[in-house]
């Protein structure tokens, strides 16, 4: 990741935070994430409920990360 931070003239640690946000932010729907597997399963919450109810979270934080992430950028 360093060299991309280089070619984009950012701070590395940008970098890197820019990369875990996004990991976080797309595990929140992955299903083979244990847990979220195992606690939809505990909840007896079905899927597909699961994300017609996070979808909304996800574009709050969708927003949010970018915001954060370009103020970020532009102070670095």
């Amino acid at each position: 990741m360093a060299p991309l931070a280089d070619f984009a003239h950012v701070p590395r640690s940008l970098v890197v935070t820019a990369w875990q946000s996004a990991s976080g932010w797309a595990n929140l729907v992955t299903p083979t994430t244990a847990v979220v597997t195992g606690g939809i399963a505990l909840a007896k919450v079905r899927y597909d409920r699961y994300v017609k109810f996070i979808v909304p979270l996800m574009a709050i934080l969708f927003v949010l990360i970018g915001v954060f992430l370009a103020i970020a950028a532009w102070l670095g």
